[in-house]
């Protein structure tokens, strides 16, 4: 998570700051998903392999209870994975260099790691830091990925997580639109 979001959200400020998303305000909504889907499909499919290496060949080489559906391994991930990289779209356009960039998210993915309630439970966090991981999509997606690794749960045990995971991708889309609209506004006000 913390390589796809600082490696991703490192090419989103270069876009912003130097490619063909310097001039945000010539795109409409769907053209600025487009140029953003075209780059993070490359990220989407090597995290896939990433995550298949992980379950087909890591997992049982370390004899790592592994009992869950791979299917279902592979669609929490992906959904994961396309979360992830709407929120680091959405936070990337705020910066304006990609070492600032680089600066802030080296020092504040590992706590946000941390607080995702993998390390300990959430409910034993105080209830500010319980409100900031439900707002992660890390919370659901290890709470999900546990259930399914080691109790090998169905679908119907963990719908729950999933559907955290797709309101976590409906809020950040609508998010990232309201910021696309603020940006073309700016853009156009300024040139």
């Amino acid at each position: 998570q913390q390589t796809l979001i600082i490696g991703f959200g490192q090419s989103v400020v270069h876009e912003f700051k130097e490619g063909i998303l310097t001039h945000v305000g010539e795109f409409n909504f769907f053209g600025f998903i487009q140029v953003l889907s075209a780059k993070s499909f490359y990220y989407i499919m090597l995290y896939i392999a990433y995550f298949f290496v992980f379950y087909k060949l890591i997992f049982p080489h370390f004899s790592l209870s592994f009992n869950g559906s791979i299917f279902l391994h592979l669609l929490l991930s992906v959904l994961f994975i396309t979360v992830v990289i709407i929120y680091t779209i959405l936070f990337a356009s705020f910066f304006k260099t990609m070492i600032g960039w680089t600066e802030v998210m080296a020092f504040s993915t590992y706590p946000l790691f941390l607080v995702s309630g993998y390390s300990w439970p959430i409910d034993a966090m105080p209830k500010g830091l319980q409100l900031v991981a439900n707002l992660l999509p890390s919370t659901p997606y290890f709470k999900v990925f546990n259930s399914l690794a080691t109790e090998g749960a169905k679908l119907d045990n963990i719908s729950n997580g999933f559907v955290h995971l797709l309101v976590l991708l409906l809020i950040g889309y609508l998010l990232l639109y309201f910021r696309f609209k603020f940006v073309k506004q700016k853009n156009k006000n300024s040139g």
